[in-house]
């Protein structure tokens, strides 16, 4: 019966850059009493290879080390996966979907920041080969590190690297014990490795090296493997089922619970209703697409607008096509609104939504003085908590 062991390998070095990290392990692995054979695989912690390879960032100036740490997180980003007031989640430029872009600020000095390794497999594979000529040995490497998970709590480590490990086991087409042919069985090898090595240390044990023998995962694949081809990210776009989330949402989201508004989410609505996107109104020219002020109005909001602090107009001739343009504006930045926790209701024109006078004022987005919100008018009134979105036909 074939039987797996896992050995941490402790070292009280602190590792700095230009450190030799084969030589660290094999004083690791001879202070344990443990030499490496042919099949052996050695997770390595993503922390003492950033370590070594100077793998840090000066933390950007900000209100607290959260705030710090998201801007700097935005900055390694190739892309923004889910935005939070704990968490910025992002695709970084390795092809990696996790918390923060991977940054660490444990254990670095004061004002900096620890990123994720340059190339983890190109390490993964370094170390692998520095440890054939120096041990003698045909050693597998992972380069491990710590994510969370979708719909799971807690986190567990993963591959970001691998070397001379079948990283990605392809079971399709062999059969189950009931002789059933597997059509979707692919073992993340490597993860799974990652995460036994994980088993066998905590995050204060100074264990950057862990040594699981009996494992017959012998490969030439790469961490590279596991990651998810584009086009079959079904949550990239979320399809039908997210718009509907946003349009038909009975509430704020759980986690809206700031009372002040945030200037920022107004200019990202308003950014999410410009461009080309709109497309042209069927049967006519165009023209310039809807223009948008933002009117601060936190001192006296009026009565009957949720105690809205902020208005957004959307302004355009009225003519029936620019209208709907207009409309779409205000749609389109009411499902951003909706994405940031704030809850939304259409409101009947009339009643007891008042006209609002819009001035030029400082957070003015657009060119569009003098124009006013009457909904007693004509217009379209959207109302928030805390926005209120309309436009005049005029």
């Amino acid at each position: 019966m074939p039987r797996l062991e896992i050995v941490p390998l402790p070292t009280p070095a602190r590792v700095a850059p230009g450190d030799d990290l084969t030589g660290l392990l094999l004083e690791a692995a001879a202070a344990a009493g443990v030499g490496f054979v042919d099949g052996d695989v050695v997770c390595v912690a993503s922390k003492i290879v950033s370590k070594a390879e100077g793998a840090t960032a000066a933390m950007p100036e900000a209100a607290d080390v959260h705030a710090a740490r998201r801007t700097l997180a935005a900055e390694q980003a190739a892309r923004v996966v889910a935005e939070t007031p704990w968490v910025l989640v992002v695709e970084t430029r390795h092809g990696f979907v996790c918390a923060n872009a991977g940054i660490d600020t444990s254990n670095v000095a004061g004002g900096e920041a620890l990123l994720l390794p340059e190339d983890p497999d190109g390490a993964a594979a370094a170390l692998r080969r520095a440890l054939r000529e120096r041990a003698g040995a045909d050693v597998g490497v992972v380069v491990t590190d710590t994510f969370g998970r979708p719909w799971r709590m807690g986190q567990t480590d993963v591959a970001l690297g691998s070397a001379g490990v079948e990283a990605l086991r392809d079971e399709r087409g062999s059969t189950d014990l009931e002789g059933r042919t597997l059509e979707v069985t692919m073992v993340a090898v490597a993860d799974e490795l990652a995460a036994a090595a994980d088993l066998a240390r905590r995050k204060a044990d100074g264990t950057p090296f862990v040594l699981l023998r009996g494992a017959d995962v012998a490969g030439d694949g790469t961490a590279r493997d596991l990651l998810r081809d584009a086009s079959e990210d079904v949550f990239r776009t979320g399809g039908p089922t997210t718009v509907e989330a946003a349009v038909f949402a009975p509430g704020p989201v759980p986690w809206h619970t700031d009372p002040d508004w945030d200037p920022s989410v107004t200019e990202r609505a308003i950014v999410a209703t410009a461009g080309p996107a709109f497309g042209e109104p069927d049967g006519e020219d165009p023209g310039a697409p809807p223009t948008a002020q933002v009117t601060d109005l936190s001192d006296a909001p009026p009565v009957g607008c949720g105690g809205a602090p902020v208005v957004i107009g959307f302004f355009t001739d009225g003519s029936a096509n620019r209208l709907v343009w207009a409309g779409t504006a205000a749609e389109r930045a009411r499902l951003v609104l909706e994405a940031h926790g704030v809850q939304a209701r259409w409101v009947a024109a009339g009643g007891d939504v008042p006209a609002i006078p819009l001035p030029p004022l400082g957070r003015l987005v657009g060119t569009t003085d003098g124009h006013e919100v009457d909904v007693d008018a004509g217009g379209v009134g959207l109302t928030l908590a805390g926005v209120v979105l309309g436009w005049d036909a005029d």
